[in-house]
């Protein structure tokens, strides 16, 4: 209608309460403020603009737009029997008169109609990928008005660069425009530079016969970033840390960020970080839509504790009265070495001391992950002390310095406990063979030149062996049998060498030490066939074995047998600070009711033949036999590096924390057969990286396999993580990322899972591997739990972190199956606590 002064009335201006929030369009002292930084087409902008930070990360610019005209006056033609008809009108020039010639028209009734309404116009974008980052635009307008739409016109504009390009002109409905093929980059487009960002931005203008104009605005870049990728190369580094590239493919992102320091990486696809701890590095990219996060994992591998090579004591032997000795040592990734006997913390790789009597020096190498130990006898002759020499020497002599026997066997007869028999250098046969006194030790007069060939030792006690070879003589081999029960007996192995199988056979309830002494590099062994096992250890007898190399040279392919160094009975062997290597067999068969403990950085490297589990691993556990690793590393394997054999009456046991398997040619931890009872396997900070698999643990029988894992780090396995059919699981505060094509973690059939509860959240990551997350594949009825975790983020309903139960609740999220996706498959109808 016409005010009282002929003039057409105005909308008035309506200002906005509060701050101006993204997405928001209102009226501002007569402009309008567009959202997305830049004016419809034929919309003048207004001088100025005022700075907003805009949350959560960006700068933008808010630019004011100028209302449209004031409402404009049409002259229509009233009807009873048919709606208004608009009639062209000629507005003067200050744009608020018209003028019609009525008598021009037919007789009719005739009003004037304000027409103050602006077209609605809604505007959707669809943008269908083409591969090779090449994509199509569909943009679609509902537009309506309450006289009718005349025209829409579709354009393409710039935030900063400016310009507008008109795509099409429509004037009729349906109002769809499609974009020839062209770059993702073109239609996301968001471009940041000093002043902000320079996004491509889609406009629908709607004009009404009386030249009001409505528009929707429309961003491609509304859909969320892209996250392609987001690896670390390498995925671990050694310990103590190491270099790392992080690299990554993003779509749709105007910006981009890495926690732990890295900082703002837009524009880049690649930076090097360095590493000296486990570290989860998470990759933000932002848009105006919404935030993505990806993330990957770094494992730094666990310190090992010490190493010592060599410890020895030159000369080893004095004469009575005693006089000096040089004690020397090499060590590895020790921090302090110290000495026993007053000699406190060392320095350098020697020192010069005086011995007057009988004297066992210990050398600790220590740093924060172990203290290995390593032991280097000096002895000083007394008048009960015996002689050997196989040349110059006469079983009629009396065995002294001066006078030595030549035989071992003449030497031991009468020899008193406390007494050492000294052999002189050279070769010595079969007819050597003696039986040990209690409390006698046999030692080399110099270490490496007194050589048994086909001798054999019997220790009827406690004894010790010192700088002696074990050698052949045709097929067969030198030997130390030491198998007493009286008493607590002890056996002392120092500096002794192994150039044949079957050389140790430690029985009874003896406690036996052995350590490289002299030793050319710690090794124990310079074998030249392999035709049994280099040690049987039975009863109840132990040994501990501290420091030095066992190295197999590559014999016993195509074996099965009971283990290189095999225990029967109720015998433990302790590998203290150990390298075992190069052995195409088991090097342990562990059974009945023996232990294995290795620790303190032992390393079990390329042992094993091809083939399946029992057959070709590096440890077998079996029975109630139990394998202990504390700091230790099984790698490089042909096969799997633990197989869990079946039990009866009695299950294996393993109990692995702070160790490392990685590079096994076959599954990192397996079991031997399906249809029979499996062990007990609980582990804390163990990692499984870079094998076939990770664990393929098939049951079939009760009692089933159970897992007990915590900071347990599975990545890299080529196949996949983890399977397991049947038995129970529990798993906490683990990361299972960048397994192949089987997935992170699949279960299937009878399984008790615990990923995580209410009560209990998981605290475990899934993500990056190839295939789901977790294949649920459990018996139809059951409930899989699995609160409290970490997923692939924006995917099957999982938030922008990758959460789908949230702190402090952790309120379970039920998911029914049959389902399918890349965080979770649900095969069966199983229920899926997230």
């Amino acid at each position: 209608m016409l005010d009282p002064n002929g003039l057409i009335g105005c909308v008035p201006a309506v200002a906005p309460a509060g701050q101006v929030l993204p997405g928001t369009v209102c009226t501002y002292d007569s402009f309008r403020v567009s959202p997305l930084g830049q004016c419809p087409p034929s919309v003048p902008k207004k001088v100025g603009s005022q700075h907003v930070v805009l949350p959560p990360l960006v700068d933008q610019y808010q630019i004011f737009c100028a209302l449209p005209n004031p409402a404009k006056a049409q002259v229509v033609a009233l009807s009873p029997d048919a709606p208004a008809a608009p009639m062209p009108t000629q507005f003067g020039a200050n744009g608020r008169r018209a003028q019609v010639r009525l008598g021009a028209l037919n007789p009719k009734i005739f009003g004037i109609l304000l027409d103050n309404t602006d077209p609605v116009v809604q505007l959707s974008t669809i943008v269908t990928p083409l591969g090779n980052g090449m994509g199509r635009l569909l943009l679609t307008a509902n537009a309506t008005d309450n006289v009718g739409v005349s025209k829409v016109v579709f354009v393409q504009s710039k935030t900063f660069s400016g310009g507008a390009n008109v795509l099409a002109t429509l004037t009729a409905p349906p109002y769809v425009w499609q974009s020839a093929p062209m770059l993702l980059t073109d239609i996301y487009g968001e471009v940041c530079g000093a002043i902000g960002c320079d996004s491509n931005y889609w406009y629908a203008v709607a004009t009404d016969a009386a030249g009001n104009e409505g528009w929707g605005l429309a961003g491609a870049g509304a859909g969320a970033p892209v996250i392609d990728t987001f690896i670390a190369t390498p995925a671990q580094v050694p310990s103590g840390g190491g270099s790392v590239v992080l690299s990554w493919g993003v779509q749709n992102a105007a910006h981009l960020f890495i926690d732990h320091g890295v900082g703002y990486v837009t524009g880049l696809s690649t930076i090097a970080v360095n590493v000296s701890v486990p570290t989860t590095f998470t990759l933000t990219a932002i848009n105006s839509t919404a935030n993505v996060t990806a993330t990957t994992n770094v494992m730094v591998m666990p310190l090992l504790a010490p190493t010592i090579a060599s410890f020895t004591a030159t000369p080893a032997s004095l004469p009575p009265g005693g006089g000096n000795v040089t004690l020397n040592w090499a060590t590895t990734g020790a921090t302090s070495v110290s000495i026993d006997n007053g000699l406190g913390v060392v320095t350098g790789t020697s020192k010069v001391v005086n011995v007057g009597a009988n004297t066992t020096f210990t050398l600790t190498a220590t740093n924060t992950s172990g203290s290995p130990t390593k032991q280097t006898n000096v002895v000083v002759a007394t008048t009960v002390d015996r002689f050997v020499d196989p040349v110059a020497g006469l079983d009629t002599n009396a065995c002294t310095q001066a006078a030595p026997c030549r035989t071992i066997g003449k030497a031991m007869t009468g020899a008193p406990s406390g007494s050492a028999v000294y052999l002189a250098d050279g070769s010595y046969p079969g007819s050597n063979s003696a039986t040990i006194p209690d409390g006698v030790a046999l030692r080399a007069t110099h270490p490496g030149a007194a050589i048994l060939n086909d001798v054999t030792l019997s220790a009827t006690g406690s004894a010790s062996l010192n700088g002696l070879v074990f050698d052949l003589q045709g097929q067969s081999c030198s030997s130390i049998n030491a198998a007493s029960t009286t008493g607590t007996p002890t056996l002392a192995i120092t500096g002794v060498l192994f150039k044949c199988a079957g050389a140790m056979n430690i029985g009874g309830s003896v406690k036996a030490v052995m350590t490289p002494g002299p030793l050319a590099n710690g090794q124990y062994t310079a074998l030249a066939s392999l035709g049994a096992s280099l040690l049987n250890l039975s009863g109840t007898a132990e040994l501990l074995i501290q420091g030095g190399i066992i190295d197999f040279n590559n014999f016993g392919q195509g074996q099965y047998g009971p283990g290189n160094l095999n225990t029967t009975g109720s015998s433990k062997l302790t590998l203290d600070a150990v390298t075992v290597r190069n052995l195409k067999q088991q090097a342990f068969v562990i059974a009945g009711n023996t232990t294995v403990v290795l620790r303190n950085g032992t390393v079990i490297d390329r042992v094993g033949d091809v083939g399946d589990c029992a057959a070709g691993a590096a440890i077998v556990v079996s029975g109630g036999g139990t394998l202990t690793m504390d700091h230790a590393q099984v790698s490089n394997g042909p096969s799997s590096a633990i197989c869990i054999g079946s039990g009866t009456t009695q299950l294996p046991t393993m109990q692995l924390s702070q160790s490392t398997i990685s590079g096994m040619g076959g599954s990192a931890i397996a079991t031997a057969q399906i249809n029979s009872p499996n062990g007990r396997l609980t582990a804390d900070g163990l990692a499984l990286i870079n094998n076939y698999r990770g664990m393929y643990l098939l049951s079939g029988t009760s009692p089933a396999v159970s897992v007990t894992l915590s900071n347990l780090t599975l990545t890299g396995n080529s196949a996949g993580g983890m399977t397991l059919q049947n038995g129970a699981l529990t798993l906490r505060n683990s990361v299972v990322s960048n397994n192949g094509a089987e997935g992170g973690l699949t279960l299937y059939a009878d399984v008790t899972t615990d990923l995580g509860t209410t009560a209990s959240p998981g605290g475990n990551t899934f993500t990056g591997n190839t295939g789901p997350q977790l294949n649920s594949i459990v018996t139809a009825g059951q409930t899989v739990d699995a609160v409290g975790n970490t997923w692939k983020p924006n995917v099957q309903g999982a938030d922008a972190n990758g959460r789908y139960s949230l702190p402090p609740a952790y309120a379970p999220v039920p998911k029914a199956g049959p389902t399918n996706g890349s965080n979770f498959q649900i095969y069966n109808a199983s229920t899926l606590n997230l």
